[in-house]
């Protein structure tokens, strides 16, 4: 039936209507959609974040036995010092044996290992003493300097009346190396092949260097440090680069 021109059009108003709610549903839809995906985000990212930070704390000195301020997990810590990084590092009055070291250089003669199948030097009295990085492991480990003395904060006391590495822990080692792989001596290409020749087979010199496990020191020297990481102990085992310590051998021998 047609419709007078002076009755109203009830029905645009109505889709209109009717499309308008439609329109708003949507965008609630979406809305709801997005809030879902952005919390899910916020989600994964919080949780990404407490993994990436848990792991970082694993791979921290703070977990270590090398931290030895108060929060340390170890036997010997401070009895009030609560910073971790000033017993060995300090950012003013440092020494220049190694970079804002903290304390003195042990100094003294040590005993070195030798055997006669050797090729890196004849005789233990012809072993270099320890250098590099070895010598600032040498300034708690060989029990001669207190372990809380530094060189710009003064001594920090240690708990349960320790000064030095008690000589009854697995990590005293007194002057007498004779009983560790030998350290602080250069690598060379004629070292090599004196080795490789004698059947006591080396890698090359750019294989040591390229080594992503062990690794040598800028002179091309085996230090402490080649083998063992002091600011991380990942694996639970002495401060070693790898779980396996084969995986540690194999950089250099082999």
């Amino acid at each position: 039936m047609k419709r007078r021109t002076n009755e109203p059009d009830i029905s645009r108003p109505a889709a209109a209507a009717g499309t308008t709610s439609a329109a708003r549903a949507a965008r609630a839809a979406r809305a709801a959609a997005r809030a879902a995906t952005t919390g899910m985000v916020v989600m994964v990212v919080t949780v990404v974040t407490v993994v990436i930070a848990s792991g970082a704390l694993a791979q921290s000195i703070a977990t270590t036995k090398h931290n030895l301020s108060t929060s340390g997990p170890g036997t010997i810590k401070a009895t009030t010092e609560t910073e971790i990084c000033k017993f060995c590092h300090t950012p003013h009055n440092a020494s220049v044996q190694a970079p804002l070291w903290n304390r003195a250089d042990p100094g003294g003669t040590y005993t070195m290992y030798w055997s006669p199948t050797m090729d890196a030097y004849p005789s233990a009295a012809a072993a270099p003493q320890p250098n590099g990085s070895t010598k600032l492991c040498l300034s708690c480990h060989d029990g001669s300097i207190a372990l809380g003395a530094t060189l710009a904060n003064g001594t920090i006391g240690m708990s349960g009346g320790i000064t030095t590495m008690p000589v009854t822990s697995s990590s005293y080692f007194g002057r007498d190396l004779s009983g560790h792989h030998p350290i602080s001596f250069t690598v060379t290409t004629a070292l090599i092949s004196a080795n490789n020749a004698k059947d006591s087979p080396l890698k090359t010199l750019d294989a040591m260097r390229a080594g992503t496990v062990a690794r040598l020191d800028r002179q091309d020297r085996v230090q402490c440090a080649s083998c063992h990481d002091p600011h991380r102990n990942p694996y639970n085992n002495n401060f070693l680069r790898a779980a396996n310590e084969d995986s540690i051998c194999l950089t250099c021998h082999g």
